[in-house]
């Protein structure tokens, strides 16, 4: 039987994922942030447990690991808008990521800074000494924006990990492909995907539109991290090259 590992990077559609198909797709494991939690099977619509349980890694008995790919840009875009809204999970707002502290001060200063992503990505080429560049720089390593790909596959799972598993790599899914849920569907159960997926997360309406300056400012912030890390999943085949080559040619469209 499977035993899979789920890595989660965030605004990904992860937690449809892991609260939804965690039985189906055969979820054992699963890592989000610097978390690995345990799947039991334990409440009576088999959901998995709320809340997170730390667990060594090098302890988890998993026979294939799968994760979801996006654009780096994009995927900053849409956690700047989440937390530009108040963090919200499901139209609920929690507070446990930060402290009230924390809070107040991002909400309350720093966001009001930047009315929308691409003013946030701009900031990245002011004088790093003037406050708008701190702000956006305090932003960019707050929950979501800061844990993606380097976060999670070089941080957390240490920068070898991806190396040593890449022939574990179960399903490796990439959002911007069409009919990308349908297929991994198809590829876990054998099975058509019949019904809509319910997203626990609402869609926001904040400007998703980025200046050239915006997104080329991203890519020099991110091009040792988060570009660096989709590059090896490239050289080890785990990820087609001409989508690397299309986060790329974003860049500069």
């Amino acid at each position: 039987m499977e035993n899979n590992l789920f890595i989660h990077v965030g605004k990904t559609g992860g937690s449809t994922i892991w609260w939804q198909y965690a039985k189906l797709f055969n979820i054992r494991y699963y890592i989000h942030r610097d978390l690995l939690q345990y799947y039991h099977e334990v409440l009576e619509n088999k959901r998995p447990l709320l809340g997170y349980t730390r667990y060594n890694i090098s302890n988890a008995e998993f026979t294939g690991w799968f994760t979801i790919i996006r654009n780096p840009i994009t995927r900053v875009v849409s956690a700047f808008n989440m937390l530009k809204l108040g963090n919200t999970y499901g139209g609920v707002k929690f507070n446990h990521i930060i402290s009230e502290e924390d809070r107040s001060y991002y909400m309350n200063k720093a966001f009001k800074e930047f009315d929308n992503a691409s003013q946030l990505l701009e900031a990245l080429s002011l004088d790093k000494n003037s406050i708008k560049y701190k702000n956006a720089i305090k932003i960019l390593n707050m929950h979501h924006l800061a844990e993606g790909y380097f976060y999670i596959f070089s941080k957390t799972l240490g920068k070898n990990w991806l190396r040593r598993n890449a022939k574990k790599a179960r399903y490796i899914a990439v959002i911007e492909e069409p009919n990308w849920f349908e297929n991994m569907y198809f590829n876990f159960t054998s099975n058509k995907f019949q019904t809509n997926v319910k997203k626990l997360r609402k869609n926001n309406h904040l400007d998703k539109s980025l200046t050239s300056k915006a997104k080329l400012n991203y890519y020099n912030y991110a091009k040792d991290t988060e570009y660096k890390v989709l590059k090896e999943f490239v050289d080890l085949k785990l990820l087609d090259k001409s989508v690397y080559n299309k986060y790329i040619d974003f860049i500069y469209s």
